[in-house]
């Protein structure tokens, strides 16, 4: 199918702007998507880009509550006529039910682009970070496109691009839902520029942010000097690690 241009925002940003304006971490992902680095893949490469793959289509092992199935799961599950009832108590098997079901019934409904690919891509995350400032998250029927930019003016300031595109095949009707929420389908969306806290960039993207912010004031302390990663932080280690190269003037290798 074509592709459709759902949600199309730029931000701009201030380094030093309200602190976790919007809370301090993204929870609601782990209703649909595993959370856990010991089941996530990570890949770096010597020029400081990045991936990483993270399954979708079931809860997080970490969600807790006696109700493990919550939006959005439950309306993905819906999509693909399949019984949200039917997976209580087997959560973990609602991954598989949706992969065979976009298998099944996808090029019907004009996914004919599902032929090309392998089962996991069907549910799960490919979210690609390429040195030094741009990144994207694949999706079986999507993608969202994330660019930070240097302020014009003033160096505490970025630009924030935050783009998404959907698959469009012939004769869908269903919303498209997209970071900022659902939107109608077979209308672009419209290009807009704002300052950050103005509208929101939609619920997680709006969490992403408010940390941003929050990191930026914690560097400025004149107590911080230096940070402090955990494990599955390997992939912002490696970026700042070329990073330093870069401003240590080893790279790029002189011939």
């Amino acid at each position: 199918g074509e592709l459709l241009v759902a949600h199309l925002l730029v931000v701009r940003v201030a380094a030093r702007g309200p602190e976790l304006a919007f809370g301090s971490l993204q929870r609601e992902a782990h209703t649909s998507v595993e959370e856990s680095y010991k089941d996530t893949q990570f890949d770096m490469c010597g020029e400081g880009h990045s991936r990483m793959i993270m399954k979708s289509g079931k809860p997080a092992k970490s969600l807790e509550g006696s109700e493990r199935l919550r939006e959005p799961l439950l309306s993905m599950l819906r999509e693909w006529g399949l019984d949200p009832a039917s997976f209580r108590g087997r959560e973990e098997e609602a991954r598989l039910a949706l992969q065979r079901a976009k298998r099944e019934l996808g090029p019907a409904r004009g996914y004919t682009h599902y032929e090309q690919m392998r089962d996991e891509q069907l549910t799960d995350f490919y979210h690609y970070t390429v040195f030094p400032n741009f990144a994207v998250s694949v999706t079986a029927d999507g993608f969202h496109f994330l660019r930070s930019r240097p302020h014009a003016t003033d160096p505490e300031k970025c630009v924030f691009d935050n783009w998404y595109y959907a698959i469009d095949p012939p004769g869908e009707t269903a919303p498209v839902f997209t970071p900022g929420g659902p939107v109608p389908r077979g209308v672009d969306a419209q290009y807009e520029i704002f300052e950050y806290m103005e509208q929101s960039l939609g619920y997680a993207m709006d969490q992403d942010m408010s940390i941003t912010s929050g990191q930026q004031l914690g560097f400025r302390s004149r107590g911080y000097t230096g940070v402090y990663l955990s494990g599955q932080e390997s992939r912002v280690r490696r970026y700042h690690e070329v990073l330093d190269e870069y401003l240590d003037g080893k790279r790029p290798a002189r011939s």
